[in-house]
């Protein structure tokens, strides 16, 4: 939901690691994906100290990277150590601001499969950074999204540039050549390459 709203959705599509921990660290035991009610199943698991590490990563279309950090790298949440039999449930809620991250994830995986289901075109992995820059833009396959603004919960913007991301692939990795830079406002004169990238 948008910032602040209090309606909570399934994270669809996203990489969930379920990691053995001990004395000394931990390691991945098993790798899922959450399915359209944000469940993921890992069948036949020994009981142990378990956590479960959910990404905004779906392996094949979208990755959305935490660009506060070094190296920047994928957003993802934890639900902690806690005890897992065979047969345990665990519940797990990502709220707050960073709840952001899904949202943009969301959107652009749901443009990837849109795109595929009415054109059979599967596009390549688009990574978005976030926060970073100073408005939405997107070059080749990489969208960035600012702090401010709200940007990363309105999903026309994200797929506004997941779309330029598109263009750019199915151009063979380029965009038509423009002449300059286009000042981007409503009712502005605008080149045609520009016109036509937009």
């Amino acid at each position: 939901t948008g910032e602040g709203g209090s309606t909570f959705l399934p994270c669809a599509g996203g990489l969930v690691q379920l990691c053995r921990t001990h004395l000394h660290g931990s390691y991945g035991e098993r790798n899922g994906t959450t399915e359209g009610d944000g469940i993921v199943h890992f069948i036949d698991v020994s009981p142990g100290q378990m956590e479960l590490r959910i990404s905004t990563w779906d392996q094949r279309y979208v990755e959305v990277r935490d660009a506060t950090g070094i190296p920047i790298d994928t957003d993802d949440w934890s639900t902690g150590v806690f005890w897992a039999n065979t047969t345990s449930t665990i519940n797990n809620r990502i709220t707050g601001a960073d709840r952001g991250a899904w949202s943009a994830f969301e959107a652009a995986r749901m443009g990837a499969i849109w795109l595929k289901d009415r054109t059979g075109y599967e596009m390549s992995k688009v990574t978005i950074n976030w926060p970073s820059g100073t408005w939405p833009s997107s070059s080749g396959s990489i969208i960035e999204v600012p702090a401010d603004g709200g940007h990363i919960w309105n999903q026309g913007t994200i797929l506004h540039e997941y779309g330029h991301c598109v263009h750019f692939a199915v151009r063979g990795g380029s965009f038509p050549y423009s002449d300059g830079l286009d000042p981007h406002y409503i009712d502005s004169v605008s080149n045609g390459p520009f016109a036509l990238t937009e």
